[in-house]
């Protein structure tokens, strides 16, 4: 009986699990199979990069449907950029990793007294263009668990409920 009860829970759980890693399934793609006018927005935005990878996200309902186009790329020299952008040019976001050190200090140690269970790993700067947002989603670890939270330039927590649309829907 519990071989069967184990069966049917598996059974009915793995098209959940499949659907969840589905929306987040990315394909590189060569810059010549980017709209010419998302390639445009990029070098108009970042004169000074350089694109090392092109990625798309589609729809997972249809396939043939692009939700957005991500670069990763280059700026005076230094990894860590990415851009987010709808297939007909429009910036959604762009972001700038960095390591805990590189942090500025007031969202450093704000985040460092909110969360002091946990170690800071690393952050995105992350700006939104639609909304002129400029948010810092931090990464923090203890052990094996990992969390993010939302500070504005300021070192103000932002509660994710009260975050614009596209950051959350396309964030990853």
């Amino acid at each position: 009986m519990k071989k069967i009860t184990l069966l049917v829970t598996v059974l009915i759980l793995c098209p959940f699990i499949w659907a969840q890693n589905s929306a987040r399934l990315f394909e590189t793609v060569s810059e010549t199979d980017v709209p010419p006018i998302v390639v445009d927005a990029q070098s108009y935005l970042f004169p000074n990069s350089f694109v090392d990878e092109w990625k798309l996200q589609r729809d997972t309902a249809n396939k043939q449907l692009p939700i957005r186009y991500i670069s990763k790329f280059r700026m005076d020299g230094q990894d860590g950029y990415t851009a987010s952008y709808l297939d007909e040019g429009t910036p959604i976001f762009h972001s700038q990793f960095m390591m805990a050190q590189n942090i500025p200090e007031t969202v450093l140690l704000k985040a460092q007294y909110d969360q002091e269970q946990y170690e800071i790993v690393s952050a995105d700067f992350m700006t939104l263009y639609a909304t002129n947002l400029e948010v810092y989603r931090v990464k923090l670890r203890d052990n094996a668990m990992e969390k993010r939270f939302f500070y504005d330039i300021n070192g103000n927590k932002i509660a994710e409920e009260s975050l614009p649309e596209e950051l959350i829907l396309f964030e990853n």
